[in-house]
């Protein structure tokens, strides 16, 4: 009887070959192809010189909106400030100024304004500068004369006037005044009384009004 049969292993030889050291272990990608630039539909002709100086004027006139609105967010409340509103391109501010137009320059540096003019008074261009890129004409208007003058701070106010805060409600000077020397505001028909520098903190900006805004009020 045979006994079991042994076969011998069997060996398959590997030759592993190593990379060059000059040699890249891996393959670099080629980078990805830049997208085609998209073709004009057949059906639609490019703008006219006409069309595009259109469009170019209507984003200059949205811009100077964007402008205008910016500059009354920042400083339509300043008592100095009377109106602020875009002209087509431009922007335009009314300003209202007591002699000897002392504030004059510091409004000349926040609108950029180089060359200037003396303020005639008369609601005429005083000076022009930019502001975001868009041209801004400055008109100033002289101030009346106050009748009963008080300074708080940068603001002359008259106490001979009646004032409306940012509620709409109007304050008068009684003739009463703190210990300090400021004025005492009070609404018409109540005895409470509040300082005027309160009132112009907590409930400005104060609009002068007409003396006979009491009677229309009543």
């Amino acid at each position: 009887m045979n006994g079991p049969v042994v076969r011998a292993p069997s060996f398959v030889r590997v030759t592993v070959v190593a990379p060059h050291r000059d040699q890249p272990a891996a393959t670099t990608l080629p980078a990805p192809a830049e997208p085609d630039a998209p073709v004009p539909s057949p059906g639609a002709p490019p703008p006219t010189e006409l069309e595009q100086e259109a469009l170019a004027w209507d984003a200059a006139r949205e811009h100077a909106r964007i402008v205008a609105r910016a500059v009354e967010r920042e400083v339509g409340t300043h008592p100095d400030v009377r109106k602020v509103w875009a002209d087509g391109d431009a922007v335009r501010v009314l300003l209202e100024l007591a002699p000897p137009f002392a504030r004059w320059p510091g409004w000349c540096e926040y609108f950029g304004i180089t060359v200037a003019d003396e303020p005639a008074g008369d609601s005429t261009p005083a000076g022009e500068g930019r502001r975001a890129g868009v041209r801004v004409s400055v008109l100033v208007r002289q101030a009346a004369t106050a009748a009963r003058p008080f300074r708080l701070g940068d603001t002359l106010y008259d106490l001979a006037v009646p004032y409306r805060d940012a509620h709409g409600v109007i304050w008068y000077f009684q003739g009463q005044r703190a210990d300090d020397g400021m004025p005492l505001m009070s609404v018409d028909g109540r005895a409470e009384r509040c300082s005027l520098a309160n009132v112009a903190e907590y409930a400005g900006p104060l609009t002068p009004l007409p003396p006979s805004a009491s009677e229309e009020s009543g």
